[in-house]
């Protein structure tokens, strides 16, 4: 990716910042895969990151017993802004 950067003249602090942002994505999104296959539920973390950008943030829930009964289900919305 950087050399392509190179080839088409792409200033360096910039060539860096997008490279390193590709880099931490990259850990990002293994790091939820992993999880999500170890069976945690990733949908709160999706909605958090979706509400680090000022938008709206929908959470999922459920509590099962030892036996894999469902007990509770939860789900909360919620909208984050920025006031001046």
């Amino acid at each position: 990716m950087l050399r392509l950067q190179e080839r088409r003249n792409v200033d360096v602090t910039l060539r860096q910042f997008i490279a390193s942002s590709v880099r931490l994505l990259i850990i990002v999104m293994t790091g939820m895969v992993a999880l999500n296959g170890l069976g945690v539920n990733i949908t709160p973390l999706i909605a958090a990151l979706g509400g680090q950008a000022g938008a709206r943030g929908y959470n999922r829930g459920s509590i099962f017993t030892a036996d894999g009964m469902m007990v509770a289900s939860m789900i909360q919305e919620g909208l984050m802004r920025v006031r001046p």
